[in-house]
């Protein structure tokens, strides 16, 4: 289940400052959310692929072009979920979480790297959200609220990440 989480190891100090600890989104979600959209585009396929079969009358004669139509919409089909999972898999493995310190970081990006600090000592509450089926597969959301001085506030959302619950318990271990 850990393959590209780290284990989650604590390592605080007398300051409660905490070593560096990585947290990546859980392979469970990654994996359901390829398979649910490969699931869709066959799914419409074979509903175009239905239509095209029935022998009902369609439009501009398209019964006589039916296998050329049905081959360009298989190509189209076919780059169209490449793309997508392409971009599902670069999303899941470039967005990464660190703590380091009293600093908590996200990085993202794959050839723009952005990177966004915040700091742990302005934390206010931690909360962990998971559904029935997160639950099941350990994985779900932890949201920080933050406060500093003059108002400002920030909610930072770790979206579908493995064992939401230690990772909890270890954010208000190192504030």
């Amino acid at each position: 289940m850990e393959l590209y989480n780290r284990k989650i190891e604590l390592k605080g100090h007398e300051d409660g400052s905490c070593k560096h600890v990585s947290m990546r989104g859980s392979i469970i979600v990654f994996i359901m959310k390829l398979l649910t959209l490969l699931l869709l585009f066959e799914l419409t396929y074979l509903g175009v692929y239905y239509i095209f079969t029935l022998g009902i009358p369609l439009p501009l004669d398209l019964h006589h072009h039916a296998m050329l139509s049905l081959f360009f919409l298989a190509i189209l089909k076919i780059l169209t979920q490449a793309y997508i999972i392409l971009h599902v898999t670069l999303d899941w493995a470039n967005n990464a979480y660190y703590i380091e310190g009293k600093h908590l970081i996200k990085n993202s990006g794959i050839i723009n790297i952005e990177e966004e600090s915040y700091d742990l000592t302005t934390v206010r509450s931690v909360i962990v959200n998971q559904s029935w089926l997160g639950r099941i597969f350990h994985y779900g959301d932890v949201t920080l609220k933050t406060s500093a001085s003059g108002g400002y506030q920030v909610i930072v959302t770790m979206g579908g990440i493995q064992n939401p619950q230690d990772h909890e318990r270890m954010i208000k271990q190192c504030l």
